[in-house]
């Protein structure tokens, strides 16, 4: 019996005294610390190279009198404001000549090739234009729609001879250069570069064909690095801010720099999060990183970098990509090669996952149904098409499977080819708008005239 009460007393004691440390374990203790948590919850995303980028890349043809030289240059991607694209001629082996010009401005006849986004088709939203300028050019200024341009370079356009250089180099400039110039063995000049004069044989060589190499340029073969994605990366959504650490990146070509974007895929939803700093404490920007030297930078790559952004979390992105942007400012969209990427998860959305429909007529003003309208959705403050539909004999159209999201429905007349009528709709949770169209499944009657 006391054997029995002496056990019972000691269970007592037992809860008494884990009862006292869990009272004391909730309490300020300055010597274990704190024991709530600190801070919003992490969520990590898994940050991966790119699969398949579509880099900067270009081919050139040079004829058999070696007076005509043809580059065609493609994936260029759009430049900040007061930026271009320049072409120089540059002969690497009067490096060492002291005074020496090496460089000078290719001008030529320029055939641009401009994509034009608004739907041509009910299956097709992209139109090629291609624009020949008689006039001869060294520069190219292009926005978000310029993806490729060929240059026709001749002996009379550049009042020298082509066969004096060495090599077709491509540069970003704020500030073109307008005459013949010098550029030493160490400077770092150009992200394409192609070589199409060897005068290390004898007789020297010329290439009738070649393609371009996209990286960085310099006279010293030494310098030159040719771009490829390397490197390693972590991600995550801390509260209300993006954080993103990156190891062992290659450079950036010369006159480019890594931006971080989140993007909706659904509604065409951007998000520009920023460029790279070098870790804490010293947090540098590395906007520079294509040419300078410094902590976290070898001559080849960028050793450690991080990306610190704040995140609307209200709003719901469905990737991260780390893009290959041309420097000079911040682009209006994210249109630049990419390096990195991962898929959000949706645990991060805010918006309610389930897609729907949208659909109605359209009418004239009497009221009577206008066949063959073309109507399409884009992300609002976005021009690219994300569906296109055209109107039946009734009038009729139809959006079978919307996203949620907000968008603006662009309705073009038959015979037409400017946008009338612009109605912003969003698929959600049904709820009262004054000024638009809210639903899981919408009907719109559209009227034009």
């Amino acid at each position: 019996m006391n054997a029995t009460l002496t056990s019972r007393a000691r269970a007592a004691l037992l809860l008494a005294a884990f009862a006292t440390l869990a009272v004391a374990a909730c309490a300020k203790d300055d010597i274990s610390g704190p024991t709530e948590q600190i801070g919003p919850p992490l969520l990590d995303i898994e940050i991966q190279p790119a699969g398949a980028p579509a880099f900067p890349t270009g081919t050139f043809t040079l004829n058999t009198r070696r007076d005509t030289m043809t580059i065609t240059l493609r994936n260029l991607p759009p430049l900040p404001a007061g930026s271009s694209y320049q072409v120089l001629l540059v002969d690497s082996a009067t490096s060492g000549t002291a005074g020496a010009n090496n460089a000078i401005p290719a001008t030529g006849r320029l055939i641009r090739s401009d994509s034009s986004t608004r739907p041509v088709t009910r299956d097709s939203s992209v139109a090629i234009v291609r624009r020949d300028t008689a006039a001869a050019t060294s520069v190219v200024d292009t926005g978000g729609t310029l993806r490729a341009f060929t240059l026709r370079i001749t002996n009379a356009s550049i009042n020298d001879d082509i066969a004096k250089y060495s090599h077709v180099v491509v540069v970003v400039t704020t500030s073109p250069a307008t005459a013949a110039t010098r550029i030493d063995a160490a400077t770092k000049r150009g992200f394409l570069w192609a070589r199409y004069r060897n005068t290390g044989v004898t007789p020297v060589a010329f290439a009738t064909t070649g393609t371009f190499t996209f990286g960085t340029f310099a006279i010293n073969s030494a310098g030159r690095l040719a771009y490829t994605i390397q490197g390693t990366a972590i991600g995550a959504f801390y509260g209300d801010q993006f954080r993103a650490n990156f190891s062992k990146l290659i450079r950036p070509p010369e006159g480019f720099q890594y931006v971080a974007w989140l993007i909706d895929e659904r509604t065409g939803k951007q998000l520009r999060l920023g460029g790279l700093e070098t870790p804490v404490p010293e947090r540098r920007s590395l906007v520079n990183s294509d040419v300078e030297q410094g902590s976290s930078l070898t001559d080849v790559a960028i050793f450690a970098a991080q990306l610190r952004a704040p995140v609307d979390t209200a709003d719901n992105y469905t990737r991260f990509v780390l893009l290959l942007e041309p420097k000079g400012g911040s682009v209006a969209v994210a249109g630049g090669a990419e390096a990195f990427a991962a898929a959000i998860p949706v645990s991060v959305s805010s918006r309610h996952p389930a897609a729907g429909k949208l659909f109605g007529t359209v009418q004239s003003t009497s009221s009577k149904p206008v066949a063959n309208t073309t109507l399409y959705l884009t992300g609002v403050g976005f021009t690219n098409p994300l569906q296109v539909a055209v109107a039946d004999a009734t009038g009729a159209f139809r959006f079978r499977t919307v996203n949620t999201g907000a968008y603006i429905l662009n309705v073009i007349p038959p015979g037409d080819n400017t946008v009338r009528s612009k109605i912003p709709v969003t698929i959600a949770a049904r709820r009262k708008s004054a000024n638009e169209v809210v639903g899981d499944s919408i009907f719109v009657m559209v009227t034009i005239p």
